[in-house]
């Protein structure tokens, strides 16, 4: 399945997007770091650039074991490289927040063509929740990043051919890479969403169906369990406290010790008229918009992706305001609906 040539008002906005992602690397410096959660990611990854230990993260010496290693792995080498310093510290989120992006940029071109592509990335980048949350050091922006990947994945896949089994292996690896920021969610939360493409179409069902391979668990096992299997030789009776404690503890919210309040669920919602800023005003005319049909199987993938993380996210029992920002991509793609010409 082909892509229709970009039209001149595409390029344009093309060129907005690269101007939009050069100012988030380009800012990557700027403010200091002295938020608490992004102090402790830059510290324990500078201490982890010192130590070379690469299995145990520390803050002051002490484990820091409560989320998988990847964005310390990717922060340490940061500041290896450039230093003590905002820019090595902050740098990586930048960058996936560039390639995040990206991302949303081939989805939306996948889905519904050239316009709605571009479109659907420079939304994404200038969101103001994208712009402030971009700014911490944390999990989320590499989470959506894995997640994005592994939906992009599924829809080349979905699209045949014959590279689709190129297309299945690089989906499982992504599920696992974003399950190496924060846990299972990288893997349940793409999952829910094929899930409910294909509960409500026979046709993406049919396409999906591929994505069930045995070499796929398997790739994702062997990227995911090294670094459990490892931290779990070190300290025993890790494994069992981090998923019972630490991963389902937050979705039930008898996480022990409690180390936040939840937020609740009416300011969750009501906060996104701020991190949705200002394509949030869009949203009337996105749905009242008709364009043409999209003729991709899945087609209905942005909408099922907003709806159970959303879903997801709001019977979490330790609730966070940023919990929601791996669909942010989804509503990206929903709210480009206004700038697609009419059918």
């Amino acid at each position: 399945m082909t892509a229709k040539p970009a039209s001149p008002r595409a390029r344009w906005l093309l060129a907005g997007l690269l101007a939009l992602l050069g100012l988030h690397a380009g800012t990557a410096a700027i403010p200091d770091v002295f938020d608490e959660l992004s102090g402790q990611y830059a510290a324990t990854a500078w201490e982890m650039s010192q130590s070379r230990d690469w299995i145990v993260p520390t803050l002051e010496g002490v484990p820091r074991l409560q989320k998988p290693p990847l964005v310390y792995w990717l922060t340490a080498v940061s500041l290896a490289a450039l230093g003590h310093g905002e820019t090595g510290a902050r740098l990586p989120t930048a960058l996936a927040l560039v390639a995040l992006a990206v991302v949303v940029l081939a989805l939306g071109r996948r889905l519904h063509g050239p316009e709605r592509g571009v479109a659907s990335a420079a939304i994404f980048g200038s969101l103001l929740g994208t712009v402030l949350l971009g700014k911490l050091i944390m999990p989320e922006p590499f989470l959506a990043l894995g997640i994005s990947l592994a939906l992009l994945a599924a829809v080349r896949a979905a699209e045949g051919g014959p590279a689709r089994g190129r297309w299945v292996m690089a989906a499982w690896a992504a599920a696992a890479l974003a399950s190496l920021t924060k846990g299972l969610h990288g893997l349940l939360l793409p999952a829910a969403a094929l899930g409910a493409v294909a509960l409500v179409s026979r046709r993406a069902r049919a396409r999906l169906g591929a994505l069930l391979s045995v070499r796929g668990v398997a790739l994702f096992l062997a990227i995911l369990l090294p670094w459990y299997l490892a931290v779990e030789g070190r300290f025993p009776g890790f494994l069992l406290d981090h998923v019972v404690n630490e991963q389902v503890g937050h979705v039930l919210d008898t996480h022990f010790p409690r180390d936040s309040e939840p937020t609740p669920v009416p300011l969750f919602w009501l906060q996104h008229l701020a991190w949705w800023f200002p394509w949030v005003l869009f949203v009337p005319a996105a749905l009242l918009a008709r364009p043409a049909r999209s003729p991709h199987p899945l087609r209905l993938l942005p909408a099922a992706w907003l709806l159970t993380t959303a879903v997801a996210v709001t019977l979490a029992g330790q609730r966070q305001d940023y919990y929601s920002m791996s669909a942010w991509p989804a509503f990206a793609l929903l709210a480009s609906r206004a700038w697609e010409p009419s059918a």
